[in-house]
This record gives C-alpha cells, structure tokens and sequence, in this order.
C-alpha cells in the first residue's frame, strides 16, 4: 500500500513539474514576443529618447532618409550612433562630421526611419569621396600627397611631395635616394615616420628607410629589384584617432 502511494505522490510531482515548465516556456515565449513584436524604431526611441533623435511626424524640407543617401557607399564611409552622438567616418577611419543625437536641423526619425539634412549629408558625402578617391590614387613624382594628422591640438594637413628617386647599385644592393618636402615643417624624426614601406615590381616590401638630411630619405632593396611604388603615412605621433589607417601610394620612375 505504501509503495502505491508513493509511486502516486511521484507521479504527481512529475506532472506538476512537466505543467510548470510548458507554462514557464509559453510564457517565457510570449513575453519575448510581445516585447520584439512591435520593437520599431519609433518605439525604441520613445523608450529611450535620449539615445535616438526628435520623432517627427511632419517631414522638414530638405530632409532625405539616410538609407537612401548612403546607398552604395559602404566602402566610403561608416555611420555610428553611439550613446548621444551620431558621426561619420571616411575611408581612413577618421571622423568628418559629428553631432549630437537629438540635432533635429540634422537628424530625426520620420515614419521608423532616419531622415538627415540632404545639403548637409551630402556635403559629408562629398569629403568621404573625395578621400576613397585620394587613397585609390597612384601620386607620381612632382605631385602633392594631403595627409591629415595632428598638430599642437588641433587638425593640420600636411602636404607632402616626392620630388626625386635616384638609384644606384652599390656592392649587392640596389640604393634609393628619395627628396621630399613637407608643409608644414616638422623635426626629422617625426618625419621620417611618413615613410612606410616601398614596393618593388615583383610585389616585395621594404621599410628600412634611414634619414639623411630634412629633405633626404635612403632605402636599400636588393640588387635586381627595382621600385614600383612608394607609401606614405601619417606617423603614429601625429595621428587623430588610434584607429586612423591613411595609406598614400607614389609611384617611383
């Protein structure tokens, strides 16, 4: 008899068990859902109105929707929205455009989508181009090479031009002299740091640069190599952000 009892109790507790954990799951389920369901962007920044722009419901003049301005621009530029802010990031990974979130004469949200100021967007647009554009270039000698960097705390551009490569084979080495100028002036060793790496015509890299004067790099390759291009960078001292990645490519003759 106490054994039928006790098989009855153990029954029992596993149906209650087996009942709790189906509810717990239909309601873990539905609440999911019912929080997701109508999870819109409206809705979101309703939620949290300090991270998200002005919801308007008139569209302003002159506004457009960012998806539809950034189209095709993956590889030119990066959007981020992060806390309060909202920035754009050109092709070297550096910021051309911030502003706060709930800039409403920049950005809003209209019908669950961002709405930007067209004129002002595509002005952003225009400087992230033209910057795809500058590293996709090949400079030649004679040319001015713009790169961005920092300067007593503030945004300088330096203009940077290769005015001649002479080689000349010495023992086993083939041995590049390359004249430069920089402007703004800055002090040898932050100067060197331009340099990067050259890259001869079979496709092999070289930075061993060494500084002869202000105006004077030398890089020795080997003796059947022979210079296709050159690349310059900004040096780490003088970099905007950690993240800046600029690359300019000369090509040596």
């Amino acid at each position: 008899m106490m054994k039928k009892i006790i098989l009855i109790v153990f029954i029992l507790v596993m149906v209650s068990i087996l009942v709790f954990r189906c509810r717990f799951k239909d309601n873990y389920e539905m609440s999911f859902s019912e929080r997701f369901a109508f999870d819109t962007l409206e809705q979101r920044a309703q939620e949290d109105p300090e991270y998200f722009p002005v919801i308007m419901h008139d569209l302003p003049q002159g506004f457009v929707a960012l998806d539809s301005a950034l189209e095709g621009l993956e590889e030119i530029l990066d959007v981020i929205f992060f806390e309060h802010s909202f920035s754009v990031r050109d092709s070297d990974d550096i910021t051309i455009f911030a502003t706060l979130v709930g800039d409403s004469s920049f950005i809003i949200i209209h019908n669950n989508a961002y709405y930007v100021d067209e004129k002002k967007i595509s002005e952003v647009i225009q400087e992230a181009v033209l910057v795809n554009e500058q590293r996709q270039t090949i400079y030649g000698i004679g040319d001015v090479v713009e790169i961005r960097g920092r300067g007593e705390d503030k945004r300088i551009l330096y203009s940077i031009v290769i005015t001649d490569a002479e080689m000349t084979v010495t023992g086993g080495a083939a041995v590049y002299e390359i004249k430069f100028t920089i402007n703004p002036e800055i002090d040898d060793n932050t100067a060197i740091g331009f340099f990067d790496h050259v890259t001869s015509r079979t496709g092999r890299k070289h930075s061993n640069f060494v500084l002869i004067d202000k105006e004077t790099v030398k890089i020795e390759i080997g003796r059947f190599e022979r210079i296709n291009t050159l690349t310059l960078i900004t040096p780490d001292e003088l970099n905007l952000s950690v993240s800046q990645d600029v690359t300019r490519r000369v090509r040596l003759k």
